[in-house]
């Protein structure tokens, strides 16, 4: 993280507010560098306060602002800079949005008001950063070009990617969906969301958690207490 916008993202990607981030005027970094943190390598926010060097990019603007030998409004100096480079920031993170970002975030935006319901809402909010951006990307889609089966399998494998997404052959619009994991309720209500956002109503939909169902003729599936019986 080596400029104020690395830090905002990765406060994001982590689920933490950047309003709650304060970043603090720090000259005894290195001068080749934004951020001041005394890990170069640190990958992860671990405190609100974050020293900045304001000459590295803005000398023309914080040059005069924290010149050594003015020594008066420091809380007004350190106040502008916080502000400043929270704005900056979000300058800098829109600078290389495409059009299909700005869509994701209008979804967002309006999953989050309740367009798509309440249920919706509280479903939402238990995906992580990167599992929501893959659902919305894959909402994208679905306004794009409709449902469809291949949509709802690569969004449930994305966000699960150990997960197998089996269509029934023999019965039409019947989806068998085998999860490793054991079933709870934050998975389940995800994965609710997921169905009834990507696929038809009139869609069969059977669940299995933890073990999966075994296969006739197939050995790997028909390990004793390791498979359940459909």
């Amino acid at each position: 993280m080596n400029q104020a916008w690395e830090v905002i993202l990765r406060a994001l990607e982590e689920g933490i507010d950047p309003r709650t981030l304060r970043f603090q005027p720090d000259f005894n970094s290195s001068p080749y560098r934004e951020t001041a943190f005394a890990d170069m390598n640190i990958t992860e926010v671990t405190e609100p306060q974050v020293g900045l060097n304001p000459l590295y990019r803005f000398t023309h603007i914080f040059g005069s602002v924290f010149d050594v030998n003015e020594t008066r409004y420091d809380q007004l100096r350190e106040m502008l800079l916080d502000v400043f480079f929270h704005y900056q920031s979000q300058l800098d993170l829109r600078a290389g949005l495409t059009k299909s970002e700005y869509y994701i975030r209008a979804i967002l935006k309006d999953l989050l008001a309740g367009v798509y319901g309440e249920k919706a809402v509280a479903a939402i909010e238990l995906f992580s950063n990167a599992e929501a951006k893959k659902v919305l990307h894959g909402m994208l889609a679905l306004f794009q070009s409709g449902g469809s089966m291949e949509l709802f399998q690569q969004v449930v494998c994305a966000v699960y990617p150990r997960t197998i997404v089996y269509r029934n052959n023999g019965i039409y619009r019947e989806i068998l969906i085998y999860l490793p994991q054991k079933k709870n309720s934050v998975d389940a209500q995800k994965l609710d969301f997921l169905t009834s956002m990507f696929l038809d109503i009139n869609y069969t939909i059977y669940i299995f958690w933890g073990h999966h169902f075994g296969v006739i003729d197939l050995d790997e599936t028909l390990a004793f207490d390791e498979m359940v019986i459909f």
